[in-house]
């Protein structure tokens, strides 16, 4: 039972990287994306080995957001790979839509005080 429950996240997890392949095709989120792994000191081939290969990366695991959910119980790390990847786009999406955001406040802010 718990190896069915390891195959089925497994593939929730490569349909996870699928999506977020298909996002990275966008400029702007590639550099949001490769400044969070920057951040969060993880590099680029790291993070391929760890969910590509479905090896174990200590770079990745020492996440703090992954290193927490490695301590629930029961989870697998095929679950805490889903979550994580989850939580990493959902950040970037996040960033991308207050920067666009922050810019459309921006120019109102230009286009008032050029008014006045």
């Amino acid at each position: 039972m718990r190896l069915l429950v390891k195959i089925i996240e497994r593939k929730e997890v490569k349909a996870e990287i699928e999506k977020l392949n298909e996002k990275l095709k966008d400029k702007e989120f590639t550099e949001l994306f490769n400044k969070e792994l920057e951040e969060r000191r993880i590099s680029k081939e790291d993070f391929k080995r760890h969910f590509n290969t479905n090896g174990w990366m200590l770079s990745v695991a020492d996440d703090k957001y992954y290193s927490k959910l490695m301590v629930e119980s029961g989870a697998t790390k095929e679950f805490c790979d889903l979550q994580w990847l989850q939580h990493i786009t959902n950040r970037i999406e996040y960033f991308q839509k207050n920067k666009i955001q922050q810019e459309r406040k921006t120019n109102d802010l230009l286009t008032q005080f050029i008014k006045n």
